[in-house]
């Protein structure tokens, strides 16, 4: 069973939960601007597939204290990124919440991305290149207070943009 969490526009929790629960997911919580629930793979693929209204929906792979860069870069160490990101494929970070010390967006995704990078180089002997338009694999790292919770975005390119304008024509 993995933990997952769907991001929602704010004011959308309730009903989101609700449409997550409709699909099968257990364990659903309303949070800020999203939704956690849990559930195998194949609710997740379900949710990626069949949900209307989340935005992106998040494995979680860990949480950690991260009251400043040093316990983040530790805490990101801490994950076996050879599971899910080799050095062929691309990679970018996202990153949402602060804190006093990590309070810079732009700073604190950089510090995830020399982390798992790191691991990479001294695993493989070589790391992933950074493609913030289209990555292979989207990250998302969120500081609240003193923790951080790092995830991978399963859905790829936002969910409400599922088949727009597939058929386009001369303008």
């Amino acid at each position: 069973m993995s933990e997952y969490f769907a991001t929602v526009a704010r004011g959308l929790e309730e009903l989101a939960a609700q449409e997550l629960s409709q699909l099968g997911a257990r364990d659903v919580a309303q949070g800020f601007c999203g939704v956690s629930f849990q559930g195998d793979r194949e609710l997740l693929y379900r949710v990626n597939l069949w949900a209307r209204l989340p935005f992106r929906v998040l494995v979680k792979l860990g949480e950690f204290p991260s009251t400043d860069d040093r316990e983040l870069y530790d805490g990101v160490q801490q994950i076996d990124w050879g599971e899910y990101l080799t050095p062929e494929l691309t990679l970018a970070v996202t990153v949402t919440g602060k804190n006093d010390q990590l309070n810079h967006s732009h700073f604190t995704a950089i510090q995830v991305k020399r982390a798992i990078t790191k691991q990479q180089t001294e695993k493989f002997g070589s790391r992933s290149d950074v493609d913030i338009q289209d990555p292979n694999v989207r990250i998302n790292a969120h500081i609240d207070k003193d923790r951080c919770i790092v995830s991978l975005d399963s859905s790829g390119n936002s969910l409400h943009r599922r088949g727009y304008r597939s058929a386009v024509g001369d303008a």
